[in-house]
């Protein structure tokens, strides 16, 4: 990503619950790429875009890498119980729940019947994913599937989306996400932009 400026980017697609902590995000481009950055005012996390080019799109979200489009957003939530999420077993289950009703939103509000849904649990480096995907309607002429990555970064679900055309290969769309979602690092402080581009471009 050869520009020199910090993207803000503002507005996420919905709320998962009333009460999140409010989180802002900005993409800084770096010598590989860039870096999509997600900041409380305690709390951040953040992926990085390999490629040298990396571009932000009009649409809000939604990032150009090589010919590929990647979608990131996050969607807050209440945790009042105080379950521990830093086990697998307790996110897992959050993040089953979360999933459905992903995918409920799709069936209920969107009209998609969701055919051939696959999920599937795993790792990557010290984090844990759902990796889903479903062939999307006949109607949508250009595409095949919507492809995700989801996770846990502190009281937010990550999600990172690949909506995958006809005339682009699912494994290249798979290795793709699994690249990004290996580079996620999560902190226990919050991120001031201008510094982190910085030190990313010292």
């Amino acid at each position: 990503m050869r520009s020199s400026q910090i993207i803000f980017l503002t507005g996420f697609l919905f709320s998962f619950t009333v009460l999140y902590q409010e989180y802002e995000s900005a993409l800084i481009p770096t010598e590989k790429g860039a870096v999509l950055a997600f900041t409380s005012d305690n709390k951040s996390f953040s992926i990085e875009l390999i490629s040298e080019n990396v571009e932000p799109l009009e649409q809000r979200n939604l990032v150009k890498i090589d010919d590929w489009i990647l979608q990131a957003f996050i969607i807050g939530f209440d945790n009042p119980k105080n379950v521990d999420l830093s086990t697998e077993e307790e996110q897992k289950k959050s993040l089953s729940q979360y999933v459905m009703y992903e995918i409920n939103y799709f069936k209920e509000e969107l009209g998609f019947k969701c055919d051939s849904l696959e999920l599937k649990w795993g790792q990557l480096n010290n984090n844990y994913f759902y990796f889903w995907h479903f062939n999307t309607p006949d109607s949508l002429e250009t595409l095949h599937k919507q492809i995700f990555l989801t996770t846990i970064c502190h009281d937010q679900f990550l999600n990172m989306n690949i909506p995958l055309e006809k005339t682009k290969n699912f494994k290249d769309a798979k290795d793709l996400l699994f690249t990004i979602g290996r580079t996620l690092k999560i902190e226990d402080k919050p991120v001031d932009f201008d510094e982190l581009y910085n030190e990313l471009n010292k």
